[in-house]
């Protein structure tokens, strides 16, 4: 109690420095300990754990390298491997309009090429002629002309219309004056895209947007990628519209900035910058194709991209 006694007949000053010191001793204390829970001082040794990802990733790496100096340096190997895949590729009569990604294999085509063909045909909506597959940035001029001669396209004819034979011209005539609205989706204006049914002008704005955007329609199918714009609306007006390839703008990757690229629907702000990197370190782009060796670019997105880009 001497000690209670003593502590209280302080004075008030001398009160306060005895609980601020005792403070700052109690903080010292129990900062230490949680600092040296939170941030241990532990020396910088690497994880063992750490050490056999970082030891997989070299030889992964290491085998890369080797893999690529062994195809560069032409040998015996290299040569019966070679010789091999031509036995294994079967050249026959086909319609690629028919075949599966199995059956491009089978005619000398890589996976991923294959997937890219499909992709392009189903695009198109099927290949009219022999110059479309050629079109494909896959099939380049030297496979063409293996191709070509085993290439048979059978395109079946659109029915005559039974009304015609028949005879009845007054309701025929009145079908054809329906017809006669036929609007070219990369010239027109939304006024005429007015016309058609279901569209106002929140959608025959959008059309226009979008056209901008893209440079240009290629297919009347790329309207569904347009907000809420569904497969409904399209039918309703897909015999009343057209586009004129020729009237796309062109995406230049050999000389178009960062800017310009990303500006394109498709193209993510990543993916322009890597286009760019690469034709930094490698030159000009010679083929299309070669954007393929981008690891962030696929062969679903070259395949959209392809009708836009240029190489000029």
């Amino acid at each position: 109690m001497s000690f209670f006694n003593d502590f209280f007949s302080w004075s008030k000053k001398e009160r306060l420095g005895v609980i601020v010191l005792s403070s700052f001793v109690f903080l010292l204390f129990f900062s230490d300990i949680f600092f040296n829970r939170i941030y241990p001082f532990k020396d910088y040794s690497i994880h063992p754990d750490t050490l056999v990802i970082y030891r997989h990733l070299l030889e992964e790496l290491e085998a890369d390298l080797s893999l690529i100096s062994d195809k560069s340096k032409p040998n015996k190997e290299n040569s019966m491997d070679r010789s091999l895949i031509k036995k294994d590729k079967k050249l026959h009569m086909f319609d690629p309009n028919k075949l599966d990604e199995d059956g491009w294999v089978t005619l000398g085509f890589s996976k991923k090429q294959s997937q890219a063909i499909v992709n392009y045909r189903e695009m198109l909506g099927g290949f009219m002629s022999k110059e479309d597959l050629h079109a494909s940035f896959v099939v380049d001029d030297e496979k063409f002309k293996e191709l070509e001669p085993y290439i048979k396209i059978r395109i079946i004819d659109k029915p005559i219309d039974s009304r015609k034979e028949e005879g009845n011209e007054q309701k025929y005539k009145m079908e054809t004056k329906e017809e006669v609205l036929f609007i070219e989706l990369n010239s027109t204006d939304s006024i005429a895209l007015l016309k058609l049914f279901g569209i106002g002008p929140f959608y025959a704005g959008k059309i226009i947007a979008y056209r901008n955007q893209l440079g240009g329609y290629f297919s009347i199918d790329q309207l569904v990628e347009i907000w809420n714009f569904d497969t409904i609306k399209l039918n309703n007006i897909a015999e009343q519209i057209w586009v004129d390839t020729n009237l796309m703008r062109s995406l230049r990757i050999n000389s178009d900035s960062v800017q310009v690229l990303y500006k394109h629907p498709y193209i993510a702000w990543n993916q322009a910058k890597a286009i760019i990197n690469y034709r930094e370190q490698h030159g000009r782009y010679e083929s299309v194709s070669t954007l393929l060796e981008i690891v962030i670019i696929d062969d679903s997105l070259l395949t959209k991209l392809y009708p836009y880009i240029s190489l000029k």
